[in-house]
Parts: C-alpha cells; sequence; structure tokens
C-alpha cells in the first residue's frame, strides 16, 4: 500500500489510517507527549505512529501506582469492581466446557493487582493458574496457590510458560505496543481445545464517536492502539487461521461492563463522591468490546 503524507497502515485490517491528532498527550500526566494518534479509514481502528520509546514508556508506568493512573488505583480500591469481574468470568467461560474438566489450566496476562486471578483461584481451587504482568506480585495474591510471573508482556513471552485451557486477559490490549505479536503469542499458549478471553476498549463504538477526544479511553500514550470490531475480528482470522488452519472459532461483541457509580463520581464529581461513596453498580455504554476465541483442535 503507498500512504500518502500524514498517513500509516492500520495493523488490524491493513488498510490505510490518517491523521487523528497531531499532538495528543496523557489525558492524566501531561508531561508524556506529544503522540500522533492516527485514525483508520476503514475499520475505524485508533494508533499511535511512532510507538512511545520504551524508556518513555517504563517511566509513565513506573509513575504509576501498580501500572495505573494513582487517582484511578485508589478508586479502584476504594470501590473493587467486582460484579465487573464475576461478569468476566461468566462471559469467558460460556459455551466452553472448562467447568466440566477436572485439571483445566489457565493464564491471566496483565494482572494487575491480581483481582481477576484471586477469582479464578476461589471459584476454581483445585486447578493450576499462572498470572503474569510487569511488575512483582502483589501482595494480594502472596499466599494464593497461584504462578505469578514478572515480565514484560510487549516482549516475547516467558520460555516457562506451558499452553494451558484459558487465556485470558482483561484491558489490556489496548496498552500493548505491537497487538499482533501480543494476539499471537497468547493465542500460542493455548491447548487444543483451549479458549482465549479477551476484552477492551473499542474504537467503533458510540461512546468514542460522541465524545471524541473526551472518551474516558482516549489516552494517548498509554492506550497505544484501540481496535474496532471489524478491525479486530480481521487480524484474529488472520492470526488463527495462521496458527490453527480452519480448526477455530471467533466471537467478538460489544460489551457493557458495570462500575461501581462512587468510582464515576470519584472520576468526575470528586466533590460529590466524597460526600456521597455510592458503591451500587451502573451499566454505562462507555465502549468495549470482548472477544472469545476457541481452538477447535
Amino acid at each position: 500500500m503507498i500512504e500518502e503524507p500524514g498517513s500509516i497502515t492500520c495493523i488490524y485490517c491493513e488498510a490505510e489510517a490518517k491523521i487523528f491528532d497531531e499532538r495528543a498527550f496523557h489525558r492524566y500526566a501531561p508531561v508524556f507527549g506529544p503522540f500522533r494518534i492516527f485514525i483508520c479509514k476503514t475499520c475505524g481502528a485508533l494508533l499511535t505512529n511512532p510507538i512511545p520509546d520504551e524508556k518513555v514508556a517504563d517511566a509513565m508506568y513506573r509513575s504509576f501506582d501498580g501500572g495505573m493512573y494513582s487517582k484511578a488505583r485508589a478508586l479502584r480500591r476504594k470501590y473493587p469492581l467486582k460484579t465487573w469481574f464475576r461478569q468476566c468470568l461468566k462471559h469467558m467461560m460460556q459455551d466452553t466446557g472448562l467447568h466440566n474438566k477436572k485439571d483445566f489450566t489457565w493464564i491471566d496476562i496483565g494482572a494487575g493487582e491480581g483481582e481477576m486471578a484471586e477469582l479464578m483461584q476461589k471459584q476454581f481451587p483445585n486447578h493450576d493458574g499462572t498470572a503474569i504482568d510487569f511488575h512483582n506480585v502483589p501482595e494480594r495474591l502472596r499466599n494464593q496457590h497461584i504462578t505469578w510471573i514478572a515480565t514484560d508482556l510487549n516482549k516475547t513471552f516467558p520460555v516457562e510458560l506451558e499452553q494451558a485451557d484459558l487465556v485470558f486477559a482483561i484491558t489490556v490490549l489496548e496498552h500493548m505496543a505491537n497487538p499482533v505479536d501480543f494476539i499471537r503469542s497468547a493465542l500460542g499458549l493455548l491447548k487444543p481445545g483451549g479458549v482465549m478471553y479477551l476484552n477492551c476498549p473499542r474504537a467503533d463504538s458510540a461512546a468514542f464517536k460522541i465524545l471524541g477526544k473526551k472518551w474516558p479511553y482516549y489516552i494517548p500514550g498509554e492506550h497505544i492502539t484501540i481496535p474496532s470490531i471489524r478491525g479486530l475480528q480481521k487480524l484474529m482470522d488472520r492470526e488463527c487461521s495462521r496458527l490453527f488452519k480452519a480448526g477455530y472459532e471467533v466471537k467478538i461483541k460489544p460489551v457493557i461492563l458495570p462500575y461501581p457509580f462512587g468510582f464515576y463520581l470519584g472520576y468526575y464529581l470528586p466533590f460529590l463522591e466524597r460526600v456521597l461513596p455510592f458503591s451500587f453498580d451502573v451499566y454505562l455504554p462507555t465502549g468495549l468490546l470482548e472477544c472469545q476465541v476457541k481452538r477447535c483442535h
């Protein structure tokens, strides 16, 4: 493809992408930037080009709290996303048949503070699980029967990782410098009959079309790419057909995840949250997708 000045090729659907934001800065840490953000003319995916320098990205994440902007991390601790993680568990196990398997194994990629890994351990205490992220094991997992591996997710996954029946990544894809390599590596961890599940923001959502640069998931420098459903489908089909030939199934759809109302208040109206710390969950169409891939054989 011949690219015009100010255009690049979309890594998801391989069509042309044009400039969306010439000088973008991190929403919460404006010292990081500027970044150039592109939008695919065909599938609508958001892309950062060039990819943020590795040293810049490392400094950014180390300035955060456990890899997350400190304000968001504090709100997550105050208002745990328990309903969200239970929904993720329900959706990723749906139609897999793994509930009936006595010894299925799982890998949590980008485990954060270990919320999802801890839930998996509680639900399936007799099944072996592995959690990986760039930092050391969180305190909440120190006494859990979970293997923790600290590694750079933007590089080749550790050789000690064995294939598993279930591989999942909860809001991780958007942080990856190279989503193609990440997807390829994650799919390579699947046993025959195994399932991969991920969710992430989607750039073809009504929320992004309405809010534009004010969309909560538009975080230049941190969210490196944000796929569309169409773009992610094309990427998954390319990689699955290469790895599994015709023996795979891909399901991608929009999803609404529940957040505690106090989390929203703390983010946007902190003065109200301090006097009205509501903890009930609300479902708002913020613009997310979920993807389930099954390796048939």
